[in-house]
């Protein structure tokens, strides 16, 4: 590496690390603001919270790649710019292409630290916080059974509840679906009450659907029931399953295990993949697009130049959400999420040329 990408190099990574711990911290702190009211209202512990926000950081930080990138390749080449060294460097012989090399090396560094990220980090982080989201809500009933919304209280269990009673523990309307049976065959209970005893659900008179092994829909009624709670947390898998807490080779592992049993649902599995692939190789096209980004809005226009790095970036994360949609409906082939990539890759050396 020569001087001049040594010297570029350092003058873009302050920017680098100190946008990337600022937008980590605006990440975790718009998670805390989502979350505090909840957490006040039950009284959710504050060594809990940090323990949950800890968790945050590892996906912070590989949204927070691609913007830091940008905006420090973005403010470097400003600041040399606007001070005339960038001037010198090109009647010095070096070519405009040539000085584009430094914050690709930055962006390399950025897309291997987020791919790095992506295949552990991440997703051990987010199986312990799906943990201690259940940790937490077992531990309170009023989280654990929410009005309206379905909840999984694994091993199977799912509930449904219309309206809840906090003080008596009263619940109106209640559904269970067990789909875990030992038989293998779903079946689910419909009370029009029901009561929460600390980690214990009891329901009066209760009309049960099932299907019987000859595939034939079967119900009944019983004089009552109970599903207790504590015996289903405690037999809870201490690994969670969601997409999120899977690893590259785990995401690609369990596609290729759903494809053969010509199941539907492995696309999601190779979406995400992509996805987090695209997301880690933005860093490096970001950087690459920087450039041409202060060279359009001048060498003075650094709040400008910086509003428009904001912009971009909201738009690309926007549209890499729809593809990914348009992927998982299978609208769109599976690597479909790499085009906003390959868009972005042609505008910048686009732009790049014309600056030529």
């Amino acid at each position: 590496m020569k001087i001049a990408d040594r010297y570029l190099l350092a003058e873009m990574l302050w920017p680098f690390f100190g946008g990337l711990l600022a937008f980590i911290v605006m990440v975790t702190g718009h998670m805390l603001f989502q979350a505090v009211e909840v957490m006040v209202e039950h009284r959710v512990a504050l060594r809990e919270v940090l323990r949950y926000l800890l968790y945050q950081v590892p996906t912070a930080a590989v949204l927070a790649l691609p913007v830091s990138t940008l905006l420090a390749v973005g403010l470097g080449t400003n600041r040399l710019a606007a001070d005339g060294e960038l001037l010198a460097m090109r009647a010095a012989g070096i070519s405009r292409f040539r000085l584009v090399l430094p914050g690709l090396y930055l962006g390399l560094l950025a897309t291997g630290l987020s791919m790095a990220l992506y295949h552990s980090i991440v997703p051990w982080a987010e199986g312990q916080g799906d943990v201690l989201i259940r940790e937490i809500a077992f531990s309170r009933r009023a989280l654990l059974v929410r009005p309206g919304q379905f909840v999984n209280a694994g091993r199977g269990w799912v509930f449904l509840v219309d309206r809840t009673d906090s003080d008596s523990g009263i619940l109106k309307h209640l559904r269970v679906f067990h789909h875990n049976q030992p038989d293998g065959f779903p079946v689910l209970f419909v009370a029009q009450a029901g009561r929460l005893e600390d980690s214990t659900i009891r329901f009066g008179r209760t009309m049960f659907y099932a299907v019987t092994p000859n595939d034939e829909p079967t119900t009944g009624d019983a004089s009552a029931g109970f599903v207790n709670l504590a015996e289903v947390s405690a037999s809870l898998s201490p690994k969670s399953s969601k997409l999120q807490a899977m690893s590259f080779s785990q995401l690609l592992a369990e596609a290729d295990r759903i494809q053969e049993q010509g199941i539907s649902g492995y696309r999601q599995y190779l979406v995400e993949f992509d996805k987090r692939m695209a997301l880690a190789f933005a860093c490096l096209i970001f950087a690459l697009l920087a450039g041409p980004i202060v060279g359009a809005f001048g060498h003075t226009q650094s709040l400008v130049g910086l509003l428009a790095t904001l912009l971009i970036v909201f738009v690309y994360y926007v549209l890499m959400l729809w593809l990914q949609m348009l992927a998982e409906a299978a609208l769109l082939p599976t690597f479909g999420v790499w085009l906003l990539n390959v868009l972005v890759a042609l505008i910048a050396l686009g732009l790049l040329w014309r600056q030529r």
